[in-house]
Protein backbone atom coordinates (compact mmCIF):
# COMPACT_ATOMS: atom_id res chain seq x y z
CA UNK A 1 0.00 0.00 0.00
CA UNK A 2 1.38 3.41 -0.93
CA UNK A 3 1.61 5.82 2.02
CA UNK A 4 1.26 9.57 1.43
CA UNK A 5 2.21 11.79 4.29
CA UNK A 6 -0.17 14.73 4.38
CA UNK A 7 1.69 17.88 3.47
CA UNK A 8 0.17 20.04 6.14
CA UNK A 9 0.35 20.53 9.88
CA UNK A 10 -2.69 20.61 12.14
CA UNK A 11 -1.99 23.45 14.56
CA UNK A 12 -3.04 23.85 18.14
CA UNK A 13 -3.82 27.39 19.31
CA UNK A 14 -1.58 27.25 22.36
CA UNK A 15 1.55 27.44 20.21
CA UNK A 16 0.62 30.66 18.45
CA UNK A 17 0.36 33.45 21.03
CA UNK A 18 -2.71 31.83 22.61
CA UNK A 19 -4.83 32.32 19.47
CA UNK A 20 -6.93 29.45 18.05
CA UNK A 21 -5.73 28.89 14.47
CA UNK A 22 -7.58 27.02 11.65
CA UNK A 23 -5.28 24.59 9.81
CA UNK A 24 -4.80 25.22 6.11
CA UNK A 25 -7.09 23.21 3.83
CA UNK A 26 -5.37 20.61 1.68
CA UNK A 27 -5.86 20.57 -2.07
CA UNK A 28 -8.00 17.80 -3.59
CA UNK A 29 -6.13 14.62 -4.56
CA UNK A 30 -6.91 11.70 -6.83
CA UNK A 31 -5.82 8.98 -4.43
CA UNK A 32 -5.85 5.17 -4.38
CA UNK A 33 -8.97 3.59 -2.94
CA UNK A 34 -6.97 1.89 -0.17
CA UNK A 35 -4.87 4.95 0.63
CA UNK A 36 -3.92 5.85 4.18
CA UNK A 37 -3.36 9.40 5.40
CA UNK A 38 -0.84 10.45 8.04
CA UNK A 39 -1.70 13.70 9.84
CA UNK A 40 1.07 15.59 11.62
CA UNK A 41 0.36 17.93 14.56
CA UNK A 42 2.70 20.73 15.64
CA UNK A 43 2.90 19.52 19.23
CA UNK A 44 2.17 16.34 21.17
CA UNK A 45 -1.52 15.56 21.43
CA UNK A 46 -3.60 13.39 23.73
CA UNK A 47 -6.53 12.34 21.55
CA UNK A 48 -7.48 12.62 17.90
CA UNK A 49 -11.08 12.73 16.72
CA UNK A 50 -11.02 12.02 12.97
CA UNK A 51 -13.87 11.07 10.62
CA UNK A 52 -14.24 10.51 6.86
CA UNK A 53 -17.54 11.16 5.07
CA UNK A 54 -18.61 11.17 1.45
CA UNK A 55 -20.24 14.10 -0.32
CA UNK A 56 -23.66 13.04 1.01
CA UNK A 57 -22.42 13.04 4.57
CA UNK A 58 -22.40 9.26 4.90
CA UNK A 59 -19.53 8.07 7.10
CA UNK A 60 -16.87 5.73 5.76
CA UNK A 61 -15.39 3.40 8.37
CA UNK A 62 -11.73 4.10 9.12
CA UNK A 63 -9.18 3.14 11.73
CA UNK A 64 -7.40 5.98 13.52
CA UNK A 65 -4.09 5.10 15.11
CA UNK A 66 -1.68 7.41 16.91
CA UNK A 67 1.94 7.19 15.73
CA UNK A 68 4.32 8.53 18.32
CA UNK A 69 3.34 11.80 19.97
CA UNK A 70 2.60 14.06 16.98
CA UNK A 71 1.09 11.95 14.20
CA UNK A 72 -2.03 9.91 13.52
CA UNK A 73 -2.68 7.39 10.73
CA UNK A 74 -6.14 7.24 9.10
CA UNK A 75 -6.78 4.06 7.13
CA UNK A 76 -10.01 2.81 5.49
CA UNK A 77 -11.32 -0.50 6.81
CA UNK A 78 -12.83 -1.20 3.40
CA UNK A 79 -11.55 0.51 0.22
CA UNK A 80 -13.09 3.84 -0.70
CA UNK A 81 -15.41 3.93 -3.69
CA UNK A 82 -13.64 4.90 -6.89
CA UNK A 83 -13.98 8.43 -8.31
CA UNK A 84 -15.71 9.63 -5.16
CA UNK A 85 -15.23 12.81 -3.13
CA UNK A 86 -14.59 12.41 0.61
CA UNK A 87 -13.98 14.86 3.42
CA UNK A 88 -11.58 13.99 6.23
CA UNK A 89 -12.43 15.99 9.34
CA UNK A 90 -10.46 16.67 12.52
CA UNK A 91 -12.92 17.46 15.30
CA UNK A 92 -12.53 19.90 18.25
CA UNK A 93 -12.23 16.84 20.49
CA UNK A 94 -8.57 16.70 19.44
CA UNK A 95 -6.52 18.17 22.28
CA UNK A 96 -2.86 18.89 22.72
CA UNK A 97 -1.05 17.67 25.80
CA UNK A 98 -1.43 21.25 27.13
CA UNK A 99 -5.20 21.13 26.79
CA UNK A 100 -5.46 23.23 23.61
CA UNK A 101 -8.00 22.13 20.98
CA UNK A 102 -8.06 22.64 17.22
CA UNK A 103 -10.72 24.48 15.32
CA UNK A 104 -13.10 22.22 13.37
CA UNK A 105 -11.15 21.33 10.24
CA UNK A 106 -11.57 19.25 7.10
CA UNK A 107 -9.85 18.59 3.83
CA UNK A 108 -11.26 17.07 0.71
CA UNK A 109 -9.90 14.38 -1.57
CA UNK A 110 -11.15 12.44 -4.54
CA UNK A 111 -10.34 8.80 -5.24
CA UNK A 112 -8.89 7.48 -8.45
CA UNK A 113 -10.64 5.68 -11.28
CA UNK A 114 -9.85 1.99 -11.19
CA UNK A 115 -8.70 0.38 -14.42
CA UNK A 116 -11.38 -1.52 -16.28
CA UNK A 117 -10.64 -5.23 -15.81
CA UNK A 118 -9.92 -7.25 -18.88
CA UNK A 119 -12.89 -9.41 -19.82
CA UNK A 120 -12.56 -13.09 -18.99
CA UNK A 121 -11.60 -14.99 -22.11
CA UNK A 122 -14.25 -17.20 -23.56
CA UNK A 123 -13.61 -20.82 -22.60
CA UNK A 124 -12.09 -22.82 -25.41
CA UNK A 125 -14.37 -25.74 -26.26
CA UNK A 126 -12.67 -29.09 -25.76
CA UNK A 127 -12.76 -31.65 -28.55
CA UNK A 128 -15.63 -34.11 -28.43
CA UNK A 129 -14.99 -37.10 -26.23
CA UNK A 130 -14.63 -38.26 -22.65
CA UNK A 131 -12.53 -36.00 -20.43
CA UNK A 132 -10.21 -37.33 -17.72
CA UNK A 133 -8.06 -35.46 -15.23
CA UNK A 134 -4.31 -35.77 -15.65
CA UNK A 135 -1.40 -35.26 -13.27
CA UNK A 136 -0.45 -32.23 -15.36
CA UNK A 137 -2.20 -28.91 -16.04
CA UNK A 138 -4.00 -30.38 -19.05
CA UNK A 139 -6.89 -32.83 -19.34
CA UNK A 140 -6.99 -36.08 -21.27
CA UNK A 141 -9.61 -36.29 -24.01
CA UNK A 142 -10.61 -39.67 -25.45
CA UNK A 143 -12.98 -40.40 -28.32
CA UNK A 144 -14.86 -43.53 -27.19
CA UNK A 145 -15.84 -44.30 -30.80
CA UNK A 146 -12.19 -44.85 -31.78
CA UNK A 147 -11.38 -48.59 -31.81
CA UNK A 148 -8.51 -50.04 -29.81
CA UNK A 149 -6.48 -50.39 -33.00
CA UNK A 150 -6.37 -46.56 -33.18
CA UNK A 151 -6.35 -45.85 -29.43
CA UNK A 152 -4.87 -42.57 -28.26
CA UNK A 153 -5.48 -39.86 -25.67
CA UNK A 154 -4.97 -36.17 -26.44
CA UNK A 155 -3.60 -33.92 -23.70
CA UNK A 156 -5.49 -30.64 -24.15
CA UNK A 157 -4.76 -27.35 -22.38
CA UNK A 158 -8.28 -26.35 -21.21
CA UNK A 159 -7.48 -22.62 -21.35
CA UNK A 160 -6.12 -22.52 -24.90
CA UNK A 161 -7.30 -25.75 -26.50
CA UNK A 162 -3.70 -26.52 -27.51
CA UNK A 163 -2.42 -30.07 -27.81
CA UNK A 164 0.36 -30.32 -25.19
CA UNK A 165 0.61 -34.04 -24.55
CA UNK A 166 -0.47 -37.40 -25.84
CA UNK A 167 -0.62 -41.14 -25.33
CA UNK A 168 -0.84 -43.64 -28.16
CA UNK A 169 -1.04 -47.41 -28.14
CA UNK A 170 -1.49 -47.57 -31.90
CA UNK A 171 0.93 -47.64 -34.83
CA UNK A 172 -1.77 -45.77 -36.76
CA UNK A 173 -1.54 -42.68 -34.54
CA UNK A 174 2.01 -41.42 -34.01
CA UNK A 175 1.59 -37.64 -33.33
CA UNK A 176 4.30 -37.06 -35.94
CA UNK A 177 6.98 -38.51 -33.65
CA UNK A 178 9.95 -40.41 -35.09
CA UNK A 179 9.12 -43.66 -33.31
CA UNK A 180 5.93 -45.67 -33.62
CA UNK A 181 4.19 -48.43 -31.72
CA UNK A 182 5.70 -51.70 -32.90
CA UNK A 183 9.18 -50.35 -33.62
CA UNK A 184 12.07 -52.09 -31.89
CA UNK A 185 14.04 -50.34 -29.19
CA UNK A 186 17.16 -50.45 -31.33
CA UNK A 187 15.38 -48.75 -34.23
CA UNK A 188 13.85 -46.07 -32.00
CA UNK A 189 17.29 -45.22 -30.66
CA UNK A 190 18.61 -44.94 -34.20
CA UNK A 191 15.79 -42.55 -35.08
CA UNK A 192 16.62 -40.42 -32.01
CA UNK A 193 20.40 -40.69 -32.28
CA UNK A 194 20.76 -36.89 -32.33
CA UNK A 195 18.30 -36.30 -29.47
CA UNK A 196 19.27 -36.42 -25.77
CA UNK A 197 18.39 -39.69 -24.04
CA UNK A 198 17.49 -38.56 -20.52
CA UNK A 199 17.18 -40.44 -17.24
CA UNK A 200 16.19 -37.46 -15.12
CA UNK A 201 14.28 -34.21 -15.59
CA UNK A 202 15.16 -30.96 -13.83
CA UNK A 203 12.42 -28.37 -14.14
CA UNK A 204 13.95 -25.65 -11.96
CA UNK A 205 12.19 -26.85 -8.80
CA UNK A 206 13.15 -30.49 -8.40
CA UNK A 207 15.02 -33.30 -10.11
CA UNK A 208 12.72 -36.09 -11.25
CA UNK A 209 14.70 -39.27 -11.62
CA UNK A 210 13.09 -41.50 -14.23
CA UNK A 211 12.58 -45.10 -13.19
CA UNK A 212 12.13 -48.40 -15.05
CA UNK A 213 14.82 -47.55 -17.57
CA UNK A 214 15.10 -51.24 -18.44
CA UNK A 215 11.85 -50.97 -20.41
CA UNK A 216 11.38 -47.20 -20.94
CA UNK A 217 13.43 -44.72 -22.99
CA UNK A 218 12.87 -40.97 -22.67
CA UNK A 219 14.12 -38.56 -25.33
CA UNK A 220 14.10 -34.77 -25.42
CA UNK A 221 12.67 -34.13 -28.88
CA UNK A 222 11.32 -30.94 -30.46
CA UNK A 223 10.39 -29.25 -27.17
CA UNK A 224 8.85 -32.34 -25.60
CA UNK A 225 9.76 -35.28 -23.40
CA UNK A 226 8.87 -38.45 -25.30
CA UNK A 227 8.61 -41.71 -23.34
CA UNK A 228 8.80 -44.95 -25.34
CA UNK A 229 7.55 -47.91 -23.31
CA UNK A 230 8.73 -51.28 -24.63
CA UNK A 231 7.19 -54.73 -24.40
CA UNK A 232 9.94 -56.96 -23.02
CA UNK A 233 7.74 -59.96 -23.80
CA UNK A 234 7.61 -59.04 -27.50
CA UNK A 235 11.15 -58.39 -28.73
CA UNK A 236 11.40 -55.03 -26.94
CA UNK A 237 8.98 -53.42 -29.34
CA UNK A 238 7.20 -50.18 -28.50
CA UNK A 239 3.91 -50.83 -26.70
CA UNK A 240 3.00 -47.28 -25.73
CA UNK A 241 4.25 -43.76 -26.40
CA UNK A 242 3.60 -40.97 -23.89
CA UNK A 243 4.77 -37.41 -24.55
CA UNK A 244 4.37 -34.02 -22.89
CA UNK A 245 5.80 -30.60 -23.76
CA UNK A 246 8.75 -29.30 -21.77
CA UNK A 247 6.76 -26.20 -20.77
CA UNK A 248 3.99 -28.30 -19.27
CA UNK A 249 6.46 -30.59 -17.51
CA UNK A 250 8.16 -27.54 -16.00
CA UNK A 251 4.85 -26.33 -14.54
CA UNK A 252 4.73 -29.24 -12.12
CA UNK A 253 5.26 -28.33 -8.47
CA UNK A 254 6.00 -31.89 -7.41
CA UNK A 255 6.97 -35.18 -9.03
CA UNK A 256 3.82 -36.81 -7.64
CA UNK A 257 0.45 -35.08 -7.91
CA UNK A 258 -1.29 -34.38 -4.61
CA UNK A 259 -4.70 -34.96 -6.14
CA UNK A 260 -8.10 -35.14 -4.50
CA UNK A 261 -10.90 -37.73 -4.67
CA UNK A 262 -11.89 -36.55 -8.16
CA UNK A 263 -8.36 -37.13 -9.42
CA UNK A 264 -8.24 -40.57 -7.77
CA UNK A 265 -11.52 -41.52 -9.43
CA UNK A 266 -10.30 -40.24 -12.81
CA UNK A 267 -7.05 -42.18 -12.47
CA UNK A 268 -9.12 -45.30 -11.74
CA UNK A 269 -11.19 -44.70 -14.87
CA UNK A 270 -8.01 -44.51 -16.96
CA UNK A 271 -6.59 -47.69 -15.43
CA UNK A 272 -9.82 -49.50 -16.38
CA UNK A 273 -9.79 -47.93 -19.87
CA UNK A 274 -6.18 -48.96 -20.58
CA UNK A 275 -6.87 -52.52 -19.43
CA UNK A 276 -9.79 -52.85 -21.83
CA UNK A 277 -7.78 -51.39 -24.71
CA UNK A 278 -5.12 -54.06 -24.26
CA UNK A 279 -7.74 -56.77 -23.85
CA UNK A 280 -9.43 -55.69 -27.08
CA UNK A 281 -6.09 -55.57 -28.91
CA UNK A 282 -5.42 -59.11 -27.66
CA UNK A 283 -8.79 -60.31 -28.94
CA UNK A 284 -10.29 -60.68 -25.46
CA UNK A 285 -13.71 -59.35 -24.43
CA UNK A 286 -13.86 -56.09 -22.51
CA UNK A 287 -14.43 -56.02 -18.76
CA UNK A 288 -17.35 -54.33 -17.09
CA UNK A 289 -17.08 -52.42 -13.82
CA UNK A 290 -18.87 -53.01 -10.57
CA UNK A 291 -19.21 -50.33 -7.89
CA UNK A 292 -19.08 -52.95 -5.14
CA UNK A 293 -15.76 -54.25 -6.46
CA UNK A 294 -14.51 -50.67 -6.79
CA UNK A 295 -15.29 -50.14 -3.11
CA UNK A 296 -13.42 -53.31 -2.07
CA UNK A 297 -10.41 -52.36 -4.21
CA UNK A 298 -10.39 -48.80 -2.87
CA UNK A 299 -10.62 -50.01 0.73
CA UNK A 300 -7.57 -52.23 0.19
CA UNK A 301 -5.56 -49.32 -1.26
CA UNK A 302 -6.52 -47.20 1.74
CA UNK A 303 -5.67 -50.01 4.17
CA UNK A 304 -2.22 -50.52 2.67
CA UNK A 305 -1.47 -46.82 3.13
CA UNK A 306 -2.90 -46.47 6.62
CA UNK A 307 -1.27 -49.64 7.99
CA UNK A 308 1.93 -49.28 6.00
CA UNK A 309 2.20 -52.53 4.07
CA UNK A 310 2.03 -53.59 0.44
CA UNK A 311 0.66 -57.07 -0.20
CA UNK A 312 -2.39 -59.03 -1.36
CA UNK A 313 -2.77 -60.50 2.12
CA UNK A 314 -3.57 -57.79 4.66
CA UNK A 315 -2.37 -57.59 8.25
CA UNK A 316 -5.45 -59.55 9.35
CA UNK A 317 -4.42 -62.47 7.14
CA UNK A 318 -7.19 -61.89 4.58
CA UNK A 319 -6.66 -61.98 0.82
CA UNK A 320 -8.73 -60.61 -2.06
CA UNK A 321 -11.16 -63.57 -1.98
CA UNK A 322 -11.90 -62.94 1.69
CA UNK A 323 -12.44 -59.24 1.09
CA UNK A 324 -14.73 -59.76 -1.93
CA UNK A 325 -16.83 -62.40 -0.15
CA UNK A 326 -17.15 -60.22 2.96
CA UNK A 327 -18.60 -57.50 0.71
CA UNK A 328 -21.41 -59.92 -0.23
CA UNK A 329 -20.35 -60.27 -3.87
CA UNK A 330 -21.07 -63.64 -5.50
CA UNK A 331 -18.67 -64.85 -8.19
CA UNK A 332 -17.40 -67.99 -9.86
CA UNK A 333 -14.03 -69.52 -9.01
CA UNK A 334 -11.40 -67.24 -7.51
CA UNK A 335 -10.89 -63.49 -7.56
CA UNK A 336 -7.55 -62.12 -8.74
CA UNK A 337 -5.88 -58.89 -7.76
CA UNK A 338 -3.20 -56.62 -9.20
CA UNK A 339 -1.59 -53.94 -7.03
CA UNK A 340 1.05 -51.31 -7.68
CA UNK A 341 2.33 -48.16 -6.00
CA UNK A 342 4.75 -45.33 -6.70
CA UNK A 343 3.85 -44.93 -10.38
CA UNK A 344 3.51 -41.30 -11.46
CA UNK A 345 0.14 -41.68 -13.18
CA UNK A 346 -2.33 -44.13 -14.71
CA UNK A 347 -0.18 -44.64 -17.80
CA UNK A 348 2.86 -45.86 -15.90
CA UNK A 349 0.70 -47.86 -13.46
CA UNK A 350 -0.89 -49.76 -16.35
CA UNK A 351 2.45 -50.28 -18.05
CA UNK A 352 3.90 -51.66 -14.81
CA UNK A 353 1.14 -54.29 -14.84
CA UNK A 354 1.82 -55.10 -18.49
CA UNK A 355 5.57 -55.34 -17.89
CA UNK A 356 5.09 -58.06 -15.26
CA UNK A 357 4.05 -61.26 -17.02
CA UNK A 358 2.01 -62.46 -14.04
CA UNK A 359 0.06 -59.21 -13.79
CA UNK A 360 -0.34 -59.11 -17.57
CA UNK A 361 -1.81 -62.62 -17.66
CA UNK A 362 -4.30 -61.60 -14.98
CA UNK A 363 -5.23 -58.45 -16.89
CA UNK A 364 -5.80 -60.39 -20.13
CA UNK A 365 -7.47 -63.44 -18.55
CA UNK A 366 -10.47 -64.53 -20.62
CA UNK A 367 -12.23 -66.07 -17.62
CA UNK A 368 -13.09 -62.75 -15.98
CA UNK A 369 -15.91 -60.41 -16.97
CA UNK A 370 -15.75 -57.64 -14.33
CA UNK A 371 -13.11 -55.40 -12.82
CA UNK A 372 -13.03 -53.21 -9.76
CA UNK A 373 -10.47 -50.41 -9.45
CA UNK A 374 -9.49 -48.45 -6.37
CA UNK A 375 -6.90 -45.65 -6.35
CA UNK A 376 -5.78 -43.87 -3.21
CA UNK A 377 -2.98 -41.31 -2.93
CA UNK A 378 -0.80 -40.86 0.11
CA UNK A 379 -0.41 -37.38 1.57
CA UNK A 380 2.72 -37.08 -0.56
CA UNK A 381 0.83 -38.10 -3.71
CA UNK A 382 2.05 -41.71 -4.03
CA UNK A 383 -0.74 -43.61 -5.85
CA UNK A 384 -1.69 -47.05 -4.55
CA UNK A 385 -3.67 -48.85 -7.27
CA UNK A 386 -5.70 -52.01 -6.70
CA UNK A 387 -7.43 -53.97 -9.47
CA UNK A 388 -9.88 -56.80 -8.72
CA UNK A 389 -10.96 -59.36 -11.33
CA UNK A 390 -13.95 -61.70 -10.99
CA UNK A 391 -16.58 -63.51 -13.01
CA UNK A 392 -19.83 -62.44 -11.42
CA UNK A 393 -22.70 -64.82 -10.83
Amino acid sequence: MKKWFVLFVVVFGGLWGGERVVASEVERFDVPVDHEWVLTFNEPFAYGGVTVRDADGEPHAVTVKQIGKRRVRVQPIEPYAEQTVYALSVSPSTYSSNGQSVEPYRFVFQTESLPVPEPEPEPVPLPDGTVYLSDYSFVWVHDPDVPASHFHLDGIDPSSGALVGGVTMSALHDYGLPGRVGYTREYVRQLHQHDPLVDQIFNGKYVMRLYDRHYIDTFLYDGAYVHYIYDVHNENRVRTIFWVTVDVENEREFFLTKGDALYEASMGELVWLFANVDREKAGVHRLGRDERLDAVAYAHSVDMIERDYFAHVNLDGKDQNDRVREAGISYYGSASENITKGQQNAIFAHEAFMHSIGHQLTLLEVGYDTMGVGVKLTKGGNPHVTQLYVRLK
